[in-house]
């Protein structure tokens, strides 16, 4: 996956989250905690656990990613580029 995402952005540095929704159902639980961990240490992401259910880390997940963007510098609040129709061009991907 992370690479996917690097060949489509042409970079090899972005800001990256995993998440493991539904935490509060254990006993359905496919993926444990520690296998997300170890995936999310192979791609270079952060990991998060969440319930929308409970409202578990749901804030955190975006204030995370809204951190690593920022400090990964790949925010560029100078860049004003305007497409064709004179609206801001600007990018999220969010999967």
């Amino acid at each position: 996956m992370r690479d996917q995402i690097a060949r489509v952005k042409d970079s090899e540095t972005f800001p990256l989250v995993l998440v493991g929704n539904k935490c509060d159902l254990a006993e359905q639980r496919v993926i444990s905690t520690d296998q997300g961990e170890q995936l999310a240490r192979k791609i270079k992401a952060k990991f998060l656990e969440t319930s929308a259910k409970n409202r578990v880390n749901v804030d955190a997940v975006f204030e995370t990613l809204l951190r690593l963007i920022i400090t990964s510098g790949t925010l560029n609040l100078k860049d004003k580029k305007k497409t064709k129709k004179g609206k801001k061009d600007h990018k999220c991907l969010i999967l």
